[in-house]
């Protein structure tokens, strides 16, 4: 990554989170939760979603 390969872990490791969750809510995992529960589900995974497009857009910056 050039200059910014000190994000790279985070990258990855915000990948790995964001797809483990989404693999969780298709596998059923989170069918028992309150609606509250699930809304905080969602926008913390748009804001780890954002978070990475904002780091693989800087890069190519």
């Amino acid at each position: 990554m050039g200059e910014f390969r000190y994000i790279s872990f985070a990258v990855v490791m915000g990948s790995c989170v964001l797809f483990s969750s989404l693999l969780g809510v298709a596998l059923g995992e989170w069918k028992g939760t309150s609606a509250k529960t699930r809304r905080a589900l969602v926008a913390g995974l748009l804001v780890l979603a954002a978070s990475i497009a904002i780091a693989v857009v800087a890069k190519k910056i």
